[in-house]
Order: C-alpha cells, then sequence, then structure tokens
C-alpha cells in the first residue's frame, strides 16, 4: 500500500485479546522520516482534529502544541494501519 501524504487512513485497535471489540480511530499521513531523530522505517500520522484545526503538524500556529502525532513503523502498514475499505472489510 502506497501512502499519500494528506490522505486519512484508519488505525484500527481492539479492546480485548480475542479481536472482537474493533475501534477505529482516523488518521492523516504527514510524511515519513520527518524528524530529525527519525529513521527509515518511521512513518507519522496526525490526529484528524488537529490536522482540520492547525493544519499539517501545526505549521504556523502558536497554539499547535496541541497537536497530535502518532508513529507507526513499517510492519504496522496494511495491518494496524488501513484504508477506509480495508477498515470496513476487517470490520465486516
Amino acid at each position: 500500500m502506497k501512502l499519500e501524504v494528506g490522505a486519512t487512513y484508519y488505525r484500527i485497535m481492539y479492546a480485548d485479546p480475542i479481536l472482537t471489540m474493533p475501534a477505529l480511530r482516523p488518521l492523516v499521513f504527514v510524511g515519513k522520516q520527518i524528524f530529525d531523530d527519525s529513521d527509515l522505517e518511521t512513518y507519522y500520522f496526525q490526529g484528524t482534529v488537529s490536522y482540520v484545526r492547525f493544519g499539517e503538524l501545526g505549521k504556523g500556529e502558536i497554539a499547535a502544541e496541541d497537536i497530535q502525532v502518532f508513529e507507526s513503523r513499517k510492519a504496522e502498514i496494511r495491518i494496524s494501519i488501513v484504508t477506509l475499505e480495508m477498515a470496513v472489510k476487517e470490520v465486516t
């Protein structure tokens, strides 16, 4: 799966160990290896509320300390980070 900057993806999480109670968290992909200390395997996503409110990574916003950035490893892409179509399939 090729990720596009600015596109929305979904993190699938489960509340129980036998994977019967899924939860979806929408996230916007903001880039790969975007911080000085990140490596090639690090992908960054921003919470949708902070993305809409402050823009990508809060650029230019003084109040942007409220942004939510989530880190994922390459191995999580297509497993816990999925497209909407993949999320619907997984949940059903």
